[in-house]
């Protein structure tokens, strides 16, 4: 951009003025259709953009954005790598920038705040933030305004699918972590299973393939009467076809198995993985547009939107309704 190339030139070519040239491009709505219009051609012509350095300034705004993810959640789990890009570039397409925190002690100025991977530890700490700091989480708790992915009904529906499809006794392979989406998982599957009077036990493994590999390879002795394994991460059904694999037990004739995620690592089995995706990236997306009309517009909800997880009928569970 010429560096001659000014608000208030663009105010002397079209002969308006700077207040209304900034109404022009800030608040549209309160200037005149005709006016906007040859603003914003004027600007165009002209390879106008506004300076969000002297804007920041006059907001009194840092333009940053403060995202938490706990600390173990690392960089490489898939769910951390979709989610950040997700938002940076959500952020990025509104001019703003974002800084990954793994700490909920934010002693430094932004102007807003997301919030994931929130343990019954973080409640008081996250409405306290809220208070302070325009937040939004992608998770759910009263008093945060938040969009999630419906887990509990994830888990009901393919829970209910795999015993439509010939399950008599159920392993559910939990998550061993204090975290909400964790209990509603378990609490989906759980009544299902009680609805339809099918027996079922809940273990709780760490979220990845070795440990509900070794779990199973310990333990799998106790559960001679199980036929379907339903897992709360594909990573964990993983670690669970590994181990049938290798005991030329056949998946999904013998054994049933199901994940949750969708990631893509349930691509990386033989059979593929029955799955629940959860769109990560539209919600991140979503969670910064939500963000930004806070900061922006002023608005000030705190409602929860639950977001429906899609099945992927892969060929680790039965075919066709028994």
């Amino acid at each position: 951009m010429p560096p001659s190339v000014t608000l208030k030139k663009i105010a002397e070519i079209t002969g308006f003025s700077i207040i209304t040239v900034s109404r022009a491009l800030t608040n549209p709505d309160l200037v005149k259709e005709k006016t906007r219009e040859k603003i914003l051609a004027t600007c165009k012509e002209m390879n106008y953009t506004p300076n969000m350095a002297a804007k920041s300034l006059r907001d009194n705004r840092t333009r940053m954005i403060a995202v938490y993810i706990p600390e173990d959640i690392r960089a490489r789990n898939p769910f951390y790598s979709e989610f950040v890009s997700s938002v940076a570039e959500a952020l990025g397409d509104h001019r703003y920038s974002m800084c990954v925190t793994k700490t909920l002690d934010i002693n430094y100025k932004c102007d807003g705040l997301i919030l994931t991977g929130l343990s019954e530890k973080d409640f008081d700490k996250s409405h306290e933030l809220s208070n302070r700091l325009p937040t939004v989480l992608f998770g759910h708790i009263d008093g945060v305004d938040s969009i999630d992915v419906d887990n509990k009904e994830g888990l009901s529906f393919i829970t209910a699918k795999v015993i439509e499809r010939g399950a008599k006794n159920i392993l559910y392979l939990s998550i061993n972590q204090d975290r909400i989406f964790v209990k509603d998982r378990e609490l989906g599957m759980s009544e299902v299973c009680i609805k339809k009077g099918i027996p079922y036990s809940i273990e709780r493994v760490n979220n990845n393939q070795t440990d509900s590999y070794l779990f199973l390879k310990n333990n799998f002795k106790k559960f001679s009467n199980v036929d379907t394994i339903v897992c709360a991460s594909d990573d964990i059904a993983l670690g669970a076809i590994n181990y049938l694999s290798e005991n030329n037990i056949n998946i999904p004739n013998d054994i049933q198995v199901s994940g949750f995620d969708g990631f893509g690592s349930e691509c990386h089995s033989v059979p593929e993985i029955a799955t629940m995706r959860q769109p990560i990236f539209e919600i991140g997306q979503l969670l910064v547009e939500r963000l930004i009309n806070k900061i922006e517009n002023g608005i000030n909800t705190t409602e929860c939107r639950l977001i429906k997880p899609l099945f992927i009928d892969n060929d680790s569970i039965k075919k066709g309704d028994i």
